[in-house]
């Protein structure tokens, strides 16, 4: 961050783990002979960190094998109630001026990060099955590695099916693939597995170069459709 003229950064974590990411970053001062400045920042399951004006990051508990986090970051927008829309502008100020609110927040996810994790009740929020895009983690995809999704508590393939089932999301990008899996043998299980109709919206964030062509082809029609 400091080559590149950015600000100080902030680490948003578990309650649990704020302690030893100060001890982690201690000992990287001997390492890289310099301290780097950085915050630490804990949040509670459902506690919301304001990001910008109305844009917040609200974090939910996961399941993993050490306390985590996923992270959803929420637009608030305030909305003339519903009752009372169609009334006379002049209605409404008096309304006002009687200590009457008017208005109703309404929150819009934007993104969803989950992290590693397992199959769980995150994946029953709102806030995560209505983001417009969700990153979430998908470790093994062969069919013998179901159970060693449990054990290490990650995400298998027959969870990202039920998911796109139930996820409102235009997009959902794949992380932590195994490093053992190929590319090429990933995009043809996942092909295997997922509906046509689904497999659109689907990324893995590890493969740069089909994401680039699919942006590629995504802009041309855009441009297309702007002629």
């Amino acid at each position: 961050r400091y080559f590149q003229g950015m600000g100080v950064g902030t680490v948003v974590c578990h309650p649990k783990m704020e302690q030893p990411i100060h001890n982690l970053m201690r000992a990287w001062v001997d390492i890289e002979a310099q301290k780097t400045p950085y915050n630490v920042k804990a949040l509670e399951p459902d506690e919301m960190l304001e990001i910008k004006n109305t844009i917040y990051l609200r974090a939910f508990e996961t399941h993993h094998t050490v306390p985590s986090l996923g992270y959803c970051v929420v637009e608030k927008r305030s909305k003339l109630k519903a009752q009372l829309q169609g009334l006379p502008q002049e209605q409404l100020v008096a309304l006002k001026k009687k200590g009457e609110d008017i208005t109703q927040t309404l929150e819009i996810p934007l993104m969803c990060y989950t992290g590693d994790t397992t199959w769980g009740s995150c994946f029953d929020r709102e806030d995560v099955l209505n983001a417009q895009i969700l990153i979430t983690e998908c470790t093994f995809l062969e069919d013998d590695h179901r159970n060693r999704a449990n054990v290490g508590k990650h995400l298998h393939l027959d969870h990202i099916v039920q998911l796109l089932e139930r996820s409102k999301a235009r997009y959902i990008v794949l992380t932590h693939l195994s490093r053992r899996t190929h590319l090429a043998q990933a995009h043809r299980q996942i092909n295997d597995a997922i509906k046509p109709e689904d497999r659109e919206r689907l990324f893995l964030l590890m493969d740069h170069r089909s994401n680039r062509d699919r942006y590629n082809q995504q802009q041309e029609a855009f441009d297309t459709q702007g002629d």
